[in-house]
């Protein structure tokens, strides 16, 4: 009897061993699936479907949480790089839905709060399901062009007031800040202001700042801060970060981030060619 019992333990260990070297296998597929987004943007939607399977199958909330975070993060991607407004807005409307998902995981009765005992590391899963279901909300937004995503502001500045009220500010490098920073700068008045727009913005450009460099590591946080500050008629300073930032290797900053520096630094050159830099 105590062999069979014995044999049953073995059996389990043996299993949940297999479970796990699967996982690790299907998580390192998602991730060169996404490494390969450059070439063909389709990449990073099979990455999000790799990763919703893997959500799909477990059964730790803050575990599953954290997978589908790594879903939409990915889904994101293949969102912005949609070829009409009407397909990124649907496209970023279905990733709002899903990160929304992943809020609720962690969500305690009252919104905006996480589940009383949550670690430290779960509030900051927590507060990144958040930052995923604005920037998704935001993008949507600017899909659907500012006079036509008004009604969805508040719940856009509520979600990212909640990270900043979770002390997770620095979750997606300043993304709070990021995205209020910008949305204050693309609505209309009185709904946006260009003073909050760079009060924000600032945060995140000097957070996220590389001293020895001079530019912000994430390169939103440059070219959204440089477009504010030209906004507010301090187009020497704006023009300083924006050639600064154009003379960055993308190696440099983030290296997970590449693809996307390679975007941004050619969006910052347009700006510098916009502002007569």
């Amino acid at each position: 009897k105590k062999e069979g019992e014995l044999m049953k333990v073995l059996v389990l260990i043996m299993s949940l061993s297999l479970s796990f070297s699967l996982m690790a296998n299907d998580i390192q597929v998602a991730k060169d699936l996404f490494g390969k987004r450059g070439k063909d943007k389709s990449y990073a939607k099979q990455a999000a479907e790799v990763y919703a399977q893997l959500a799909s199958r477990e059964t730790d909330r803050v575990k599953k949480a954290s997978l589908i975070n790594k879903e939409v993060a990915s889904f994101y991607f293949f969102c912005t790089h949609q070829e009409s407004k009407s397909l990124k807005a649907n496209c970023h409307k279905k990733g709002h839905q899903r990160a929304q998902v992943a809020v609720k995981l962690l969500q305690s009765k009252r919104k905006g709060t996480p589940k009383p005992g949550l670690s430290e590391e779960a509030i900051t899963v927590f507060a990144r399901s958040y930052y995923w279901y604005g920037a998704h909300l935001g993008k949507w937004g600017k899909a659907k062009g500012p006079m036509n995503s008004l009604g969805k502001w508040p719940d856009l500045e509520k979600s990212m007031t909640y990270i900043i009220d979770m002390k997770r500010r620095h979750v997606e490098f300043y993304g709070a800040d990021r995205v209020l920073g910008r949305a204050n700068k693309v609505l209309p008045a009185p709904f946006g202001s260009n003073k909050k727009s760079e009060r924000h913005l600032k945060r995140a450009f000097r957070k996220t700042l590389n001293p020895k460099l001079g530019v912000s590591v994430m390169g939103l946080n440059n070219t959204f801060y440089a477009e504010t500050l030209f906004a507010n008629d301090k187009k020497k300073q704006a023009c300083k970060i924006l050639k600064d930032f154009m003379r960055m290797d993308p190696k440099t900053l983030l290296p997970e981030r590449m693809v996307e520096t390679k975007e941004e630094l050619e969006e910052a050159k347009d700006l510098a060619r916009k502002f007569s830099c």
